[in-house]
C-alpha cells in the first residue's frame, strides 16, 4: 500500500503563493521504500491538485504555487463542422470562426468508448481552410472529433456509415 500526501499551505488567500509538499508513506510489495518529503519549485504559477496534472521541477527546497487558480481555456468557441456527416470514407474538418491562424492544433479522433484512433497536428490556418481525413478503415460507428490547443478545445461528433 502506498500512500501519497500534498500538504498546501491553507493560510494563503484565494491565487496567492502557498508552499507545496509531496510525500508518501508505505510501500509496494516487494520493493523498497525510501520516504523523504519534497518541495517543488516551478516557473508556472499553479498547479492543478484534483488530477495531479503539473509540470514540475522537483528539488529539494520551497515551492511557490497558487492554489484555487484557473487556466483560461476556450470551450467550443471556434465552432467545428464536420461533414458529410454521416460518412463512409472521408470528412472533411473545418472551422466555422476564425481561429488563430498559426497555432497548432492536435486533432484527434477518439471512438466513443475514449479510444484514441488518429491523431494529426495542424495549424488554425489549415483547419479553417478544411482538412481531410480518412475514415475508410473505421468500422461504422459513431466518433468524436478533438481539436485542441494550449488556448482551445472543440469537438464534434460524427458517424461513420
Amino acid at each position: 500500500m502506498l500512500l501519497i500526501f500534498a500538504v498546501l499551505s491553507v493560510n494563503q488567500l484565494k491565487a496567492q503563493p502557498a508552499s507545496f509538499t509531496i510525500s508518501s508513506v508505505g510501500e509496494f510489495p516487494g520493493m523498497s521504500s525510501v520516504c523523504s518529503p519534497d518541495q517543488f519549485i516551478s516557473t508556472s504559477s499553479c498547479i492543478d491538485v484534483e488530477t495531479g496534472i503539473a509540470v514540475l521541477e522537483g528539488e529539494r527546497g520551497m515551492g511557490i504555487f497558487a492554489i484555487n487558480c484557473e487556466i483560461p481555456t476556450n470551450t467550443n468557441t471556434l465552432g467545428v463542422n464536420v461533414y458529410p456527416n454521416p460518412a463512409s470514407s472521408v470528412v472533411k474538418v473545418k472551422f466555422e470562426h476564425m481561429p488563430p491562424l498559426t497555432d497548432n492544433f492536435n486533432v484527434t479522433v477518439i471512438k466513443e468508448d475514449g479510444v484514441v484512433l488518429m491523431i494529426s497536428k495542424e495549424t488554425g490556418y489549415t483547419i479553417f481552410q478544411g482538412i481531410s481525413i480518412d475514415i475508410s478503415r473505421l468500422p461504422a460507428a459513431g466518433y468524436i472529433i478533438k481539436i485542441e490547443s494550449s488556448k482551445y478545445v472543440d469537438v464534434a461528433k460524427f458517424i461513420k456509415s
